[in-house]
């Protein structure tokens, strides 16, 4: 009888300590975890993918519906409650991850911009490679992938491999003539060549027509004239790229008979050949095959290279030795086993090369030492939006921006939420919309929603106190300063915003989720639990504190804020060595904002942590 029900007391036990979730959860991670670093593979990162992304969630929402039914019965049971909760936000997070590796992150298609010296050119030229389009179905993305191509306006393109991996009811004799179309349109002066990769054995041998215009190298040379500047590209078979003898005896023997004046470059499908020709001081080598790994974690990089270069290599540009590398996570994804695309922290990508001049230090001297007006008149012409994107997005940001406020308004006058918390509703909202729009449509669209917010906060200033927006901003302990305490520390956000864009360009997003998680947390945090406070400096006579448990959360949150922009944008990533540094940052952040004047905390945790992340990434 014991033996009976001892299955059924464990079984109550676990439920009761809310313990069988989470070995639902950790048991088979273990496995997985066990799996991949025994043998790596695509096929072990999906099923851990579904199991945590699908699985998971659904598991935790039965646990949730359980949990809820015993704190209705029993409307003392709290700890049921808060089970429930956490087994609801922890499914609500799987399944948003789930959203964004899927259908967001696999189509955000980014540029990434090299530029090499060289003084073997007397012009700059701009190359650019693209990789792994691996189209199951050619459709409207590889439209827009070959539209941003010309608008990038490069003198050569080069594809190093794995054009289409067709999915029912795809087939090859329906698809080919729609990539080749699109190759068609692409018409830089010096050409487009390519390589063949592992899904397009079955392209290998068609004429270059039919491929629109793309030259297939295999074993192959082309030469091109550049400006004076003879080009010598040479192509690699799949066997060849993979790193065989025969392959690498037969670049060092292409590169024997080229000139020193050459600029030479290599395509290969796989980047493992340039294992074995490290000492060959060839002027590009380009590849692709790896994908970038598609999920990579932050600080350890890829899980899945299905390379034998490390890991460390499976996107990105580096000096090799005597050579250089740029492997390109691709354009497109995995579709074997018709799996749908997924990528995390490894947005699929274009590499546009710049070949420069090389030039006297002098000269170099004399570039930088430029006025620094003329690059914030550079930014805002770069970054000045269409005329079709005003049109169509001014009024949406305008009412986006109203809404938040008005949003933030009413919860402090219909629910008598204090304005330390609506003003950081607001401020939560703003900064994640922000940090949004900056990581699908760059900065161009993010100085356009800049401009609406600073017109619904001039709006809220001009109705002045006692009118439902202003009151949503103004604080009651500001005394009669109150107007005047969103307006400073608006423009101090302003000015940290554009300063941190024009200096560090993509790295801006960490100020933007530092400044929009952290600070919103802390003041909320320390008006809430905060018992132990400090003076700040302050302007006007308005006295001005804050606690050692809202700086604490500034501490945490910012933590997470910097993790979660090294998952969002490669132009975060940062080298496994920083590992410990990113605590230290996030401490940073916790002074900054403890020290700095009050109203002035978002133009400096905006700056600073975006420098010292371009810092540690060699950007600045």
């Amino acid at each position: 009888m014991k033996l009976k029900t001892l299955p059924a007391n464990i079984l109550r036990a676990l439920m009761a300590a809310d313990r069988l979730p989470v070995l639902t959860f950790a048991l088979p991670n273990m496995v997985f975890v066990t799996l991949l670093i025994v043998r790596p593979s695509f096929a072990g990162i999906r099923a851990a993918y579904n199991f945590n992304t699908l699985l998971i969630p659904c598991l935790f929402i039965l646990w949730a519906v359980i949990r809820l039914g015993q704190w209705r019965w029993h409307r003392g049971n709290w700890q049921a409650l808060r089970a429930a909760v956490i087994c609801i936000v922890i499914a609500a997070l799987a399944l948003g991850l789930r959203l964004y590796a899927t259908h967001i992150e696999p189509y955000r298609l980014v540029v990434r911009e090299v530029s090499i010296e060289s003084e073997k050119v007397s012009r700059p030229l701009r190359i650019l490679h693209i990789t792994d389009i691996q189209s199951a179905g050619v459709g409207s993305y590889e439209r827009k992938a070959f539209a941003r191509m010309r608008e990038l306006k490069p003198d050569l393109i080069v594809h190093t491999g794995d054009l289409l991996q067709l999915l029912p009811p795809a087939t090859f004799e329906s698809e080919l003539p729609k990539i080749a179309a699109l190759f068609r349109t692409l018409t830089p002066r010096l050409g487009v060549y390519g390589v063949i990769g592992d899904v397009d054995r079955i392209t290998e041998g068609i004429p270059t027509q039919d491929l629109g215009g793309l030259k297939i190298l295999s074993d192959e040379e082309a030469v091109v004239e550049c400006d004076g500047t003879r080009v010598r590209i040479l192509g690699i078979s799949r066997q060849a790229s993979g790193g065989n003898a025969n392959g690498t005896a037969d670049i060092k023997n292409w590169f024997t008979e080229t000139q020193p004046s050459d600029f030479t470059i290599l395509l290969g499908h796989s980047p493992d050949y340039i294992m074995s020709i490290q000492d060959v001081p060839i002027d590009l080598c380009l590849a692709g095959h790896t994908h970038g790994g598609q999920i990579r974690i932050p600080f350890v990089g890829p899980l899945v290279t299905l390379s034998d270069v490390p890991r460390a290599w499976a996107r990105g540009f580096r000096e090799v030795n005597r050579t250089r590398l740029n492997v390109s996570a691709g354009i497109g994804s995995e579709h074997k086993d018709r799996v749908p695309p997924i990528r995390l922290a490894c947005p699929p990508e274009m590499t546009l090369i710049t070949i420069v001049p090389k030039v006297a230090f002098v000269e170099k001297s004399t570039r930088l030492t430029q006025m620094p007006g003329n690059g914030i008149v550079a930014f805002f012409v770069k970054n000045l939006p269409p005329w079709k994107a005003i049109i169509m997005g001014g009024p949406i940001g305008i009412l986006w921006a109203y809404g938040c406020l008005y949003f933030a308004g009413c919860m402090k006058r219909r629910k008598r939420m204090k304005t330390g918390y609506t003003r950081k509703i607001f401020h939560f909202l703003i900064f994640m919309s922000v940090a949004a729009i900056h990581l699908i449509w760059g900065a161009p669209i993010v100085c356009l929603f800049g401009g609406m917010t600073t017109l619904v906060i001039f709006y809220a200033v001009f109705r002045g106190p006692g009118h439902l927006l202003c009151e949503a901003m103004a604080r009651e302990k500001d005394g009669p300063q109150r107007t005047y305490y969103i307006v400073v520390p608006y423009f101090a956000t302003l000015i940290g915003g554009l300063t941190s864009n024009i200096l560090f360009g993509d790295v801006a997003l960490i100020g933007y989720l530092i400044t929009g998680l952290g600070d919103a947390i802390g003041e909320p945090v320390g008006t809430r639990f905060g018992k132990h406070q400090y003076k700040v400096p302050s302007f006007r006579g308005v006295k001005a504190v804050r606690s050692y448990e809202g700086s604490a959360a500034v501490f945490v949150v910012s933590l997470l804020a910097i993790i979660a922009g090294t998952v969002m944008s490669p132009a975060l990533e940062l080298p496994a060595s920083s590992f410990l540094a990113v605590p230290l940052l996030a401490f940073l952040c916790m002074i900054l904002e403890a020290v700095s004047p009050h109203g002035w905390d978002n133009a400096v945790l905006q700056i600073v942590p975006s420098f010292l992340v371009a810092l540690s990434r060699g950007g600045a």
